[in-house]
């Protein structure tokens, strides 16, 4: 029998903020607000992590066919169509899609069946001394991890990456599941209270936006 998660109790719909908290990064400025939407991902074989870049639709599909647990990467929300497609094509639940591409959501929490979502803003310091922000989302589905970030890089979370294609083995499907269930048994509630944490926590850094604080 598959495991269900709570509901999160707060409705799932979007709660955007009243203006982005921070200036607008570099790349979406370049691009009035929205860049294009680029793919990519890592697929987890039991020979190692190998990294697919620049992908398509059709590519993506051909890595979701072969079974063996897939991060795939999203970055940019320049293009709904595009976007739409591959949530499809992932079976996210239409109701936790709005979260994910409707910017700036406040950060938050939630939980539909066996999937959990998180959406928070990462945080840094331009060259003015300006405190810049930029959406990122996390899906955890069983066998499948979905990252969604506003402003697009080449590699998304490059540190992760290369530690995680440097590894001798692909963490197997049976550890992936039991770090999954942890998430969701252990960290979930744990999570939902410091969504508040991390709204005051940002509020905090952009009224006084020092270094340690970011």
């Amino acid at each position: 029998m598959a495991r269900q998660v709570r509901r999160s109790s707060n409705a799932v719909k979007p709660r955007r903020l009243s203006e982005r908290p921070g200036d607008l990064p570099g790349p979406l400025f370049v691009h009035g607000g929205l860049a294009p939407t680029g793919l990519s991902a890592l697929l987890f074989r039991p020979d190692g992590v190998s990294t697919h870049l620049d992908l398509t639709l059709e590519q993506l599909q051909d890595l979701l066919q072969q079974g063996e647990p897939l991060w795939v990467r999203i970055k940019g929300l320049g293009s709904p169509g595009l976007l739409a497609q591959v949530m499809s094509m992932l079976r996210v639940p239409d109701d936790l899609q709005p979260v994910l591409v409707e910017t700036p959501q406040r950060t938050r929490v939630d939980a539909v069946g066996d999937v959990l979502q998180v959406v928070t803003h990462r945080l840094s310091m331009g060259a003015s001394g300006r405190v810049i922000s930029e959406q990122v989302g996390v899906v955890l589905m069983p066998n499948l991890v979905l990252t969604v970030e506003e402003v697009p890089r080449r590699m998304a979370f490059p540190e992760f990456t290369e530690w995680l294609v440097k590894l001798p083995d692909s963490p197997d499907r049976a550890l992936l599941d039991d770090i999954f269930f942890f998430l969701l048994d252990e960290v979930l509630p744990l999570l939902e209270d410091l969504a508040e944490e991390l709204d005051q926590l940002e509020e905090a850094s952009l009224r006084r936006p020092t270094p340690r604080l970011l």
